[in-house]
């Protein structure tokens, strides 16, 4: 095999020492994979009397990668890709000459039909490039040599993944110039979750001690006391001075005027996590119950990056929360998204969990 095993070398070294080591917010995700195809083998038989009488294979590949920053990632594969029949009229025989390859190859993650959410999340259209090195193993009776005991690999890729993960990919691969294998597989990712939402403990009522009361005289039962008339007496009320006519929560607090606990998106997205959709489907058969009531949808950043791009992050998410309520059947004249960016943090942003409490959703009813 002939390979330009120097020039491919440098460009690799110079291509792999441009890689960022990380990128802002990305979350590092494994992935493995497997695909099969059409293989093209055309080992050289110049001045052997031997000619390659059937080059085409079926081949499979199992690869495993890891995406370690917002355009690059890292995957180990291994390929069978069949066997090639080469001829030798002038001594009437024949032999088939197998291959199979391992390696390391870099992957470039050039375009995304979603943008920058596309490329951190790896959701929708995906194309890449590949760039690598790897060894070749021949299995063969036929008398032969092997130039070289590493080539370069060169590649183009597109794939398609849901937000659960699961993507396909088509490939065109190349391995020196006698190799191309063709193919279409399916790969999974692990790992990118979100950050668990934080978890306010319901109150806890200690139980008195049973004390023996005398028969006589009878006990006085005294009603628990409820201040602001809203269903949920004083012991167990978290928000006391209620305005009436409130429609409040087992807590005893307004539900049309408070952070949405909980609701969460993928970094640096609007995209909505599935335990906030959870969250959502309960406030929209909430405003289901009240048709009259419209709400401002307020969404909240933290201070990461520029002010300006968290304003339009926040719009952004504001928006994405108005458009899952109307498909869970909620009139959009009914409610009204607002934008704050960073403006309006509760909590300080020096801390994780303080900039985890900063990025947030509420609504406010609109009288």
């Amino acid at each position: 095999m002939k390979l330009r095993l120097i020039s491919q070398a440098v460009a690799l070294s110079l291509m792999c020492g441009a890689m960022p080591l990380h990128a802002d917010e990305f979350n590092d995700r494994f992935y493995i994979g497997l695909g099969a195809g059409l293989s093209q083998l055309e080992p050289g038989t110049k001045n052997t009397g031997y000619y390659v009488d059937d080059k085409s294979d079926f081949g499979y590949k199992l690869y495993a990668g890891w995406d370690f920053a917002k355009r690059w990632s890292a995957e180990l594969y291994y390929d069978d890709l069949g066997e090639a029949v080469l001829k030798n009229d002038f001594i009437n025989n024949q032999g088939d000459v197998g291959y199979k390859l391992y390696g390391l190859q870099a992957l470039y993650h050039f375009y995304n039909n979603r943008g920058t959410d596309g490329l951190m999340a790896r959701h929708g259209w995906d194309f890449f490039g590949k760039l690598g090195v790897g060894s070749l193993s021949n299995d063969t009776d036929l008398p032969y040599k092997k130039e070289h005991k590493v080539h370069a690999s060169l590649g183009l890729g597109t794939e398609y993944e849901w937000a659960n993960g699961f993507a396909v990919r088509a490939e065109a691969e190349t391995y020196d110039d006698d190799i191309q294998f063709y193919s279409l597989g399916l790969l999974k990712r692990f790992g990118g979750a979100t950050p668990a939402p934080v978890v306010v403990p319901e109150p806890v009522v200690e139980e008195e001690p049973q004390v023996e009361v005398a028969p006589t005289p009878e006990p006085v039962v005294v009603a628990p006391s409820d201040s602001d008339n809203d269903g949920v007496i004083d012991e167990l009320d978290q928000c006391p001075d209620t305005a009436p006519g409130m429609q409040v929560n087992e807590q005893g607090c307004d539900v049309f005027n408070a952070v949405l606990e909980g609701v969460q998106f993928a970094t640096d997205s609007a995209e909505l996590t599935a335990e906030s959709r959870g969250i959502l489907n309960d406030a929209a058969a909430t405003l289901s119950r009240f048709p009259s009531v419209r709400i401002a949808v307020m969404a909240h950043t933290d201070n990461v990056g520029a002010a300006e791009y968290n304003m339009q992050l926040s719009k952004r998410r504001a928006a994405s929360v108005v458009r899952y309520l109307m498909e869970q059947g909620i009139d959009g004249d009914r409610l009204r998204p607002e934008a704050y960016g960073e403006s309006q943090p509760r909590a300080t942003n020096a801390t994780p969990e303080g900039r985890y409490a900063n990025r947030r959703v509420e609504f406010r009813e609109i009288k």
